[in-house]
């Protein structure tokens, strides 16, 4: 299955401090939602962020992530393992599902990437600049 993914970084205010997309071939729509949120661990560790919170629209991810969960989920396992070991770098990790119409930034990130093939990475310096 191809699929585009995004992520993107918000500060507390809700602007944007930096996004990502790719596109990629997965088996499923769970492994992609998995990948996505390593993807954005890995953007935050990069910006050196150290208390995030993540919000994910796809619950049982959110679900797998907390709660440990992997009998259900054993194809997304490998993710989920790179999830909680990635997640301990960070002082602060919360973790939280969102209804998927609260996530449009990351969709909009997502569809940067059905333009382009391969990694795309917007840091935002432009918006920094502007400050």
């Amino acid at each position: 299955m191809a699929a585009r993914t995004g992520c993107v970084i918000r500060d507390y205010r809700g602007h944007s401090l930096g996004g990502e997309s790719r596109s990629c071939i997965l088996s499923s729509p769970k492994e992609t939602e998995a990948l996505v949120v390593l993807m954005g661990l890995n953007l935050a560790a990069k910006l050196d962020h150290q208390n995030i919170v993540v919000e994910c629209d796809a619950k049982i991810v959110v679900d797998c992530i907390t709660k440990k969960r992997t009998m259900a989920s054993w194809k997304i396992f490998p993710i989920l393992t790179a999830i909680w070991r990635k997640a301990q770098e960070f002082q602060y990790v919360q973790w939280n599902w969102v209804p998927r119409l609260a996530n449009q930034a990351a969709h909009a990130a997502a569809k940067v990437s059905n333009a382009r093939v391969g990694n795309v990475v917007k840091l935002l310096q432009a918006h920094n600049s502007y400050k």
